[in-house]
C-alpha cells in the first residue's frame, strides 16, 4: 500500500526513539506524543501511519493544517524524482471526508457536520459521496479498511465536537495516534481527564528547551516592552478609580449598615460567641476595622451628636472597645498632618471593606436584615462587584483593564521595537506581528492625519506606514535628493497584512500574486500609499495564504501583520525571526502556539535566532492590574533562558537582572532593546545550558500547573529543615506511586542553590510532573483549611498539610501519612481539630491570618 513511500530526510533522535518503541507504546492501541511546536510531529505521525500500513484518517483543527499535512507528505515522503508516484499520491491523499483516499486528512468540524447532519458549512465536505449520514460514514470507512486514526491537537475540540469524535472512535475501534504541541495543562481537571481518556496517557514528551539544545528549534529570547498610556487614557483610568471611590463611599455611608453592625451581639457579648470567633477570625477583624473607620469619620454624623456616638460605642464589650480604639488611633496617626507627613492620607479600606460585604452576604447572612442585604447587593451589582452572585474581593478594574488592554501606545511600542530590530537585522528581518482584532474600519484613516485610537491589525499597519524612518523598512517617502526630486518620490514598501477578511500588500507584490494565481483576484489601491487591498473568492484563499507566506519568506515582505486566529497556529514560516505578540491571550495553549511561529529552524541555515516581544501597558495610578496578572500567567507558561543566560526557567522574574525594574519604564525598555540586539549572547547561553538538558534520552522539563511561582522547583520552605523537606518530597512521590498516580519509573531530583533546596521529578510525563508539582506545592504551602494535617516532632512540632489529592478518603490520607513517616495526623473537621488548626494558624511560624485577626482572637476568647 505504501510502496515507494519513504521519509527522504533523517529522523530526529526523539522521532527515531518513538518509532523504535512504537509497538510497545501502542500496547493500549494508542500512541500519544507531546512535542514543542516545530518539533516535527507531522513527520512522526505520517511515518507512524506508514509503518502501521493501513488506510488512515487524520483529523486536524483547521483547513490550514489540513493542507500542511498533505504538503508535508508529498514533499518529505515522495521523491521528486518519481513524478508518477507523486501523481498517484496527490490523488490518493484526500482532503475530502466524503471521498476518502488511502490517507484522508480533514477537520474536526467536517466530522461534526456529518455527525450533526449539517453538511452545509464546511468547505471540506463535498456534495457527493458514498454515504449520507454518520452511521453510513462509519460503515463505509470500515468497508474501505480505514483502521488508523491520527488526531492532531485534539484539545482544540469544541465541546459539541467531543461527542462526535468519541462515538466515531468507539465504533471504528482503530489504532489511535494523538499528537500535540500544547496539551491543555491549564484546563480544569474534568477537561484534562476527558482529554486523557480520549488520547491515552502521554507516551513521550519533549520540551522547547530540549529542542533548542538538540538544534531542532532555534535559540530565542523573550522580551517585555512596557507601554505608558496616553494622557487621554490616563484620564480614563483616573475616572475609573474615582468611580470605585464613589462605590466605596456609597457602601461606607450606608446608615442601615452601620445601625445593624453596631447592634451585632458578637460585638456586644463576644464571650458568648467563642466558637463563632474561632471559626471566623478574619470576619471579626473586618468588623473591628469597619467600626474604627466609622468612629473616625462619620459616626457623629450618623448618630447626630458626639454624646450619642459615645453611647453607641459604649454598647460594645470592653475588649471590643479596646480593639476599636487601637485601630482608631492607627487611623488617626495615618491621617494627621505633620511635618513628616504633610499630606492628609485617605484611609485604605481595600483589605477589609469588600471582604466584609462577602461576610454579610455569604458567610453570616442570618445576622442581617433582608432589606440591608438587598441594598448591599444592589450597590455591588451596580458597580460590577458581583460575579455569578459572588462578591468580588477587590473593586472592579474592568474599565481600567479595557483601557490598558487596548492602549494605543502599544502601536508606538511596535514601531520602537521594529526600528531596533530593523537596524540590527537589515534586509534579513522577517517580523511577524500578531493581534487579536482586525479593526477593518480604521482603513478609512489611511493617508489621513486622524489619530489612531484603536488597537488592531489595520491600525498597526497604518502606524507603521506613517513612520518615516524605520531603517531599511517602510519609509513614507524616500528622502528628497537631486536624483529623487519630490515629483518622483519613491515608496519603500515592505509591509503586508494577512487575515481572513483583510489582505494588504505592496502594489508590486500584488501584481506578482495576480500573475502567479491568474484570474479571480482584484486589487484596490489604498490611495497613493503604494499598497492595495486584495479581493478574492474564498475558494482560492488557501493559495493566497501560501503565496504570501512564500513572499514573506523570500523577503518581498519584511513585516507581516495578522491575527493570532489565522497565523498564531498551524501557519508555518520558518524564516520568522522577530515576533511581536500584540494578542492578550495568556493561556498555556495559545501562548506556546504563538511563540512556536518564531522557533522553527530554517533548513540549511543554522544561524537563525529569534526575538519574541510581549507588550504590557502600565499606569502609575494603579498597580495590581489584570494586564499584569495576565502577563504573569503568560510567562508562567513559558520555559526559557534567563536574562543572565545561566538558567532555564519559567516565570516573569527571569527577565530581571536585579538592576532594572519595571517601575522605571523608560530604563526598562531601553535595557530590553539593548539586550535584544545581542542575539549571539543568548545563542551562546543556550549552547551552555546545564548538562541536564543534554541527555540523548528525552527528558521532561517540569512545568507546574500555572501559578505565580517559578518553574517546577520549590524554594526552601520556612519552618522545615532540609531533611524534613526531603522527607516530605520523597514521601509524596512514594505515595503517588503506590496509588498509581504516577508511574513507578519517576525519580525524585533535588537541586540546591545556596541555602535553597528545590525538587522535581524526572522520567515523568508532563502531566505526572504537573501532578507532583501540585501536590508538593500544597504540602509546602501555608496551612489554611486542609482536611488533614501531619505533625512531626515531640517538643518542637512541625506541620504539613495533606494535599487535596490524598484528602478525599481517610484511608488514603493515612497512606499518605505512612509514606511521609509523620508522627500524627490531625483531622480538622472535629472540635479538637478545629482548635488545633486555629492554634497552628496563630503560631508565628505558621501564621497565615493577619496579625490583627490573631490579636482579636487572643483578646476575645
Amino acid at each position: 500500500m505504501y510502496n515507494g513511500v519513504q521519509f527522504i530526510d533523517t529522523f530526529r533522535d526523539y522521532q527515531a526513539r518513538v518509532l523504535s518503541q512504537m509497538q510497545e507504546m501502542l500496547g493500549d492501541g494508542r500512541l500519544h506524543i507531546s512535542a514543542a511546536p516545530g518539533a516535527g510531529k507531522t513527520v512522526l505521525g505520517l511515518e507512524a501511519i506508514r509503518r502501521l500500513g493501513n488506510k488512515a484518517l487524520i483529523l486536524v483543527p483547521t483547513i490550514n493544517l489540513r493542507n500542511q499535512w498533505k504538503e508535508r507528505f508529498l514533499g518529505l515522503f515522495i521523491s521528486a524524482d518519481n513524478p508518477e508516484l507523486r501523481a498517484y499520491w496527490n490523488e490518493n491523499f484526500s482532503t475530502d471526508i466524503k471521498n476518502p483516499g488511502i490517507i484522508t486528512c480533514t477537520t474536526y468540524q467536517a466530522l461534526y457536520s456529518i455527525y450533526s447532519k449539517e453538511d452545509g458549512g464546511s468547505a471540506s465536505v463535498s456534495q457527493t459521496g458514498s454515504f449520507s449520514d454518520f452511521d453510513g460514514m462509519i460503515k463505509y470507512y470500515k468497508e474501505l479498511g480505514i483502521s488508523t486514526v491520527c488526531l492532531d491537537e485534539a484539545h482544540h475540540l469544541k465541546r459539541e465536537w467531543w461527542n462526535a469524535l468519541t462515538e466515531f472512535l468507539e465504533q471504528m475501534n482503530s489504532k489511535l495516534i494523538a499528537l500535540t504541541a500544547t496539551p491543555p495543562m491549564d484546563t480544569s481537571d474534568l477537561e484534562w481527564r476527558r482529554y486523557i481518556s480520549l488520547c491515552g496517557e502521554i507516551d513521550l514528551e519533549i520540551s522547547i528547551p530540549e529542542m533548542v539544545v538538540k538544534k531542532c528549534l532555534c535559540p530565542h529570547q523573550d522580551f517585555l516592552y512596557l507601554c505608558k498610556p496616553s494622557e487621554l487614557e490616563e484620564k480614563k483610568v483616573e475616572q475609573e478609580l474615582l468611580r470605585n471611590q464613589a462605590s466605596e463611599q456609597e457602601i461606607l455611608r450606608n446608615r442601615e449598615l452601620y445601625n445593624e453592625i453596631k447592634k451585632l451581639p458578637v460585638l456586644i457579648r463576644p464571650a458568648e460567641y467563642r466558637d463563632f470567633i474561632l471559626k471566623n477570625p478574619d470576619y471579626m477583624s473586618h468588623l473591628i476595622k469597619y467600626a474604627a473607620y466609622i468612629r473616625s469619620t462619620v459616626q457623629v454624623e450618623f448618630e447626630g451628636s458626639m454624646e450619642l456616638a459615645n453611647a453607641a460605642y459604649n454598647l460594645w464589650d470592653k475588649n471590643i472597645q479596646s480593639l476599636v480604639q487601637e485601630e482608631f488611633e492607627k487611623n488617626e496617626a495615618l491621617t494627621v498632618v505633620t511635618k513628616s507627613n504633610p499630606v492628609k492620607r485617605k484611609l485604605d479600606t481595600s483589605s477589609w471593606l469588600l471582604p466584609l460585604m462577602k461576610d454579610i452576604l455569604e458567610n453570616d447572612p442570618l445576622s442581617y436584615s433582608d432589606n440591608l442585604k438587598s441594598a448591599i447587593s444592589t450597590t455591588l451589582a451596580n458597580n460590577h462587584l458581583l460575579k455569578d452572585g459572588k462578591v468580588q474581593l477587590r473593586f472592579s478594574t474592568e474599565g481600567i483593564d479595557k483601557v490598558l488592554k487596548n492602549s494605543t501606545t502599544k502601536l508606538n511600542a511596535i514601531v520602537d521595537i521594529l526600528k531596533c530590530e530593523s537596524a540590527v537585522m537589515g534586509n534579513e528581518l522577517r517580523a511577524l506581528v500578531l493581534m487579536d482584532n482586525i479593526r477593518k474600519e480604521d482603513l478609512l484613516k489611511v493617508e489621513t492625519e486622524e489619530s489612531l485610537t484603536d488597537l488592531g491589525v489595520s491600525t498597526v499597519f497604518e502606524r507603521l506606514r506613517r513612520q518615516e524612518h524605520l531603517g531599511n523598512l517602510e519609509k513614507y517617502f524616500e528622502m528628497e535628493t537631486e536624483a529623487n526630486p519630490s515629483a518622483t518620490r519613491v515608496y519603500r514598501t515592505r509591509i503586508g497584512v494577512l487575515t481572513g477578511s483583510l489582505v494588504i500588500l505592496p502594489d508590486g507584490v500584488i501584481q506578482e500574486l495576480i500573475s502567479d494565481l491568474g484570474l479571480g483576484i482584484k486589487a484596490k489601491n489604498l490611495g497613493t500609499t503604494g499598497y492595495s487591498t486584495l479581493e478574492s473568492g474564498s475558494d482560492i484563499f488557501d493559495q493566497i495564504v501560501t503565496r504570501i507566506t512564500d513572499y514573506f519568506c523570500r523577503g518581498k515582505i519584511e513585516i507581516l501583520i495578522g491575527t493570532a486566529a489565522l497565523l498564531g497556529e498551524g501557519w508555518d514560516a520558518p524564516e520568522v525571526n522577530t515576533l511581536i505578540i500584540g494578542s492578550t491571550s495568556s493561556t498555556y495553549v495559545k501562548t506556546n502556539q504563538m511563540r512556536g511561529r518564531a522557533l522553527r529552524i530554517i533548513p540549511g541555515n543554522p544561524e537563525k535566532e529569534s526575538n519574541i516581544w510581549h507588550l504590557m501597558a502600565v499606569s502609575d495610578q494603579v498597580n495590581d492590574t489584570t494586564e499584569f496578572k495576565n502577563m504573569q500567567q503568560r510567562f508562567g507558561t513559558i520555559v526559557g533562558i534567563s536574562m543572565d543566560g545561566r538558567r532555564v526557567e519559567n516565570g516573569i522574574a527571569r527577565l530581571s537582572d536585579g538592576m532594572h525594574t519595571m517601575a522605571d519604564t523608560e530604563g526598562w525598555n531601553k535595557w530590553m532593546l539593548e539586550r535584544s540586539c545581542d542575539r549571539q549572547f543568548y545563542r551562546k547561553s543556550w549552547e551552555n545550558v546545564p548538562s541536564v538538558f543534554r541527555s540523548s534520552e528525552v527528558r521532561n522539563v517540569v512545568t507546574p500547573r500555572i501559578t505565580n511561582k517559578t518553574s517546577g522547583f520549590f524554594s526552601s520552605i520556612k519552618g522545615l529543615s532540609p531533611a524534613l523537606q526531603m522527607q516530605v518530597a520523597s514521601g509524596t512521590l512514594s505515595a503517588m506511586k503506590s496509588l498509581g498516580m504516577v508511574s513507578k519509573g519517576c525519580e525524585l531530583k533535588v537541586s540546591v542553590r545556596g541555602d535553597k533546596r528545590s525538587f522535581y521529578i524526572d522520567d515523568a510525563s508532563e502531566h505526572e510532573s504537573l501532578l507532583f508539582a501540585n501536590c508538593i506545592m500544597q504540602a509546602f504551602s501555608p496551612i489554611v483549611a486542609p482536611r488533614y494535617i501531619l505533625s512531626y516532632g515531640l517538643f518542637f512540632k512541625k506541620y504539613v498539610p495533606v494535599p487535596k489529592e490524598f484528602s478525599g478518603k481517610e484511608d488514603v490520607a493515612i497512606q499518605y501519612k505512612i509514606h511521609l513517616k509523620a508522627r500524627n495526623m490531625i483531622r480538622t473537621d472535629t472540635e479538637t481539630g478545629k482548635v488545633k488548626l486555629l492554634e497552628i494558624r496563630l503560631s508565628p511560624e505558621y501564621r497565615n491570618i493577619t496579625r490583627e485577626s490573631a490579636q482579636i482572637i487572643r483578646e476575645l476568647i
